[in-house]
């Protein structure tokens, strides 16, 4: 989900927004990964972190463990859909934290935030 204040963050992307769009800028819209980049879904892979972002303007970026279950009631949130799915997106949810390593993701500029998440998976050896 992106706020229209998120937008600034993208270079290009608000240039490329459809028109419709438009009357959506000042709130929060979900938005397809095609609409930041034709192709950009790859392949299924395990998922092995969760990373809540947040930010702060002019803030220092930090990246902090979270739990399991505010990772899995932020997910619980994040879902558009769960009541479609019922029991079972829940507990794919929480196979999803089961096997997840978690944090909280502050940043105040892009690239270290960037800079945060490339060496959480260095670190990691992915």
């Amino acid at each position: 989900m992106l706020s229209g204040a998120s937008l600034r963050l993208l270079p290009g992307l608000e240039e490329e927004l459809p028109v419709a769009y438009e009357a959506f800028r000042s709130l929060k819209h979900r938005m397809s990964p095609d609409d930041l980049r034709p192709g950009a879904l790859g392949a299924p892979c395990r998922i092995a972190f969760i990373v809540s972002p947040s930010y702060v303007e002019d803030g220092l970026t930090r990246l902090d463990p979270m739990d399991r279950p505010e990772a899995l009631r932020l997910l619980v949130e994040q879902s558009f859909n769960l009541e479609r799915s019922g029991g079972e997106g829940f507990r794919a949810l929480a196979d999803v934290v089961r096997n997840a390593t978690c944090y909280r993701l502050t940043m105040g500029d892009l690239a270290s935030a960037i800079g945060a998440v490339r060496e959480l998976f260095a670190d990691a050896g992915v």
